[in-house]
């Protein structure tokens, strides 16, 4: 009886497309840094590939070659996924800095333009100017406040705040009416 004896051939891309395919699966894992594994597992198919060729060539064992493939194909599949979420990501991304390009009016330095923003920001000025006469003071010693004082405190605090209100939406009135001249 004949004994036919396995070559060696392909063992040792065999070994190293086994490698390079397990670190591409790890790395496969990782979210959207995971695409870098694309590189490790083409490496791993190709050497897998041609270790196959060769063992078969040389009548080698091919077991090892097999596992490293089909390890090396799962880990290129899974970190093609993260580029796939990756570029729809970027596309989504770029769109978005797009609109914003497009709604970014840029002003020309006319004297004109910039009277009309000097004078809102001057009735601006002078409105928050005429809030500061608002008396919001409040002095707490080591007695209760009263529920007349309470009381002035809260009006005073709400007129205040309307006040400011108003003085803001005003200010933002007339920087839309500069922007659309």
């Amino acid at each position: 009886m004949e004994t036919y004896q396995k070559s060696t051939a392909g063992k040792a891309l065999g070994i190293a497309g086994f490698v390079l395919g397990i670190m591409a699966l790890l790395l496969s894992f990782i979210p959207y840094i995971g695409v870098i594994a694309i590189i490790p597992g083409g490496m791993g198919i190709i050497f897998s590939a041609v270790g196959i060729v060769q063992a078969t060539r040389n009548n080698g064992r091919n077991g090892l070659l097999l596992a490293a493939l089909i390890v090396s194909i799962i880990a290129v599949m899974m970190a093609s996924v993260w580029g796939h979420n990756l570029a729809e990501k970027v596309k989504h991304h770029k769109h978005a800095f797009e609109l914003f390009e497009n709604t970014n009016t840029t002003y020309n330095n006319s004297d004109s333009t910039l009277e009309n923003l000097d004078s809102i920001g001057n009735r601006l000025e002078r409105r928050l100017d005429s809030l500061g006469n608002i008396d919001v003071t409040i002095n707490i010693d080591d007695s209760p406040l009263s529920v007349s004082d309470k009381k002035k405190v809260e009006e005073s605090v709400k007129k205040a705040g309307s006040e400011i209100r108003h003085a803001v939406r005003d200010f933002i009135r007339d920087l839309k009416d500069v922007r659309k001249k």
